[in-house]
């Protein structure tokens, strides 16, 4: 993206650029507003009207159903004067991190306090050949390295659930159609301490944002 008249020139991710270049193409074209934020970070804002269906599809409802235990159940229902029709079921579960995270904290633990016992432990997790060279600070880089992956794995899923959202969306809209996204979100209060609650969260304002889009 570059805006050189405000030295501006930042790399986009290659699935931004791809999104973007998509959204540019779409009729009526989506206008882009660029903010700079008061951390000093750059936020790109789309807006774009549409018209309401009128074509072979008369209404499609996207429903979706959020579980703190596996995820999110996306039910499609396509309404026309042949009466509702269930057009797509699919379940999405995120990523299990339960083996990372235990792998994460054992070697966090050598790294803080290295011991023979956090050494055999280690033992059951990774190569031999690599946990007998272990050092504090080769084990405090894995750490590090594990928790990057699992938020890496994160963003995926959001990625994959936004998508898919949309693509259902925009696949309605070429017929004509009009829809209604239904989303069930779990009461905060039960989703509080869970493994999936940040990962679930995000997804959940992420498809706040693409239905206001």
């Amino acid at each position: 993206m570059r805006i050189p008249s405000y030295r501006i020139y930042i790399s986009l991710p290659t699935s931004l650029a791809k999104t973007l270049i998509e959204e540019n193409g779409l009729e009526l074209r989506p206008d882009f507003v660029l903010q700079v934020t008061s951390s000093g970070k750059l936020r790109l804002i789309a807006r774009r009207s549409q018209s309401c269906g009128s074509g072979e599809l008369p209404l499609r409802i996207i429903a979706v159903d959020e579980n703190s235990r596996y995820g999110f159940t996306i039910a499609v229902f396509n309404f026309s004067d042949c009466g509702c029709k269930l057009a797509w079921f699919e379940k999405l579960r995120p990523p299990n991190h339960g083996y990372r995270r235990q792998l994460a904290a054992l070697l966090q633990g050598f790294a803080d306090a290295p011991s023979e016992e956090k050494r055999t432990q280690l033992y059951q997790l990774l190569p031999e050949e690599l946990v007998k060279a272990l050092t504090p600070e080769r084990a405090r880089e894995l750490a590090r390295q594990t928790r990057r992956k699992e938020r890496r794995l994160n963003d995926a899923f959001v990625q994959r659930f936004t998508a898919l959202v949309r693509k259902l969306v925009r696949e309605a809209r070429s017929r004509g159609a009009s829809v209604i996204v239904l989303a069930d979100p779990i009461d905060n209060e039960t989703l509080r301490g869970t493994g999936l609650q940040g990962t679930l969260l995000r997804a959940r304002r992420a498809l706040e944002n693409l239905c206001r889009y």
